[in-house]
């Protein structure tokens, strides 16, 4: 029951090398992968820097009143719900 005639080994064979294996070239892959690595990031980071976009405008200060008060206003209002809410 459950048995069988098949031979098994006890330390199965791995076509990657097992655990801990290191290949030969393992340092020049290493340098290979790490140079790739920074030339993509850095083409990245060059187009990313090109395209950029910044807002240059300026903000009046009626404008800036004007967001100001309706901010204070949303926070009254906010404060007045939930005085209502836990009474």
């Amino acid at each position: 029951m459950g048995g069988h005639n098949n031979f098994l080994p006890n330390q199965p064979w791995s076509p990657a090398g097992g655990w801990f294996f290191i290949p030969k070239n393992a340092k020049s892959n290493l340098a290979i992968l790490s140079l790739a690595t920074f030339a993509i990031s850095y083409v990245g980071y060059k187009f990313s820097e090109a395209t950029q976009v910044q807002s240059n405008t300026e903000v009046d200060d009626a404008t800036i009143a004007r967001w100001n008060a309706a901010a204070k206003k949303s926070r009254e209002a906010s404060a007045i719900a939930k005085a209502a809410g836990s009474a």
